[in-house]
């Protein structure tokens, strides 16, 4: 955020969908604020897959024990 970003806000977030059990995900934001009046949020989140992403997996052709295995 500049110095003329009077007001202004940020809102980002982070999601990483592991397929085997060798990913990792690491997030090291660079956020740089250079006003006072501004508002920045981040956040990381780790959970259980979801059905979206279940489905998600199976669209792109994983059966649904391979698309619950490579996640889980």
């Amino acid at each position: 955020m500049g110095h003329n970003s009077q007001g202004s806000k940020s809102h980002v977030q982070c999601d990483g969908l592991m397929m085997d059990d060798r990913s990792r995900s690491d997030t090291w934001p660079d956020i740089q604020i250079q006003n006072p009046h501004v508002t920045v949020a981040h956040e990381a989140v780790v959970g259980k897959i979801s059905d979206e992403q279940l489905f998600y997996l199976q669209s792109r052709g994983l059966s649904e024990e391979e698309a619950a295995c490579s996640v889980g």
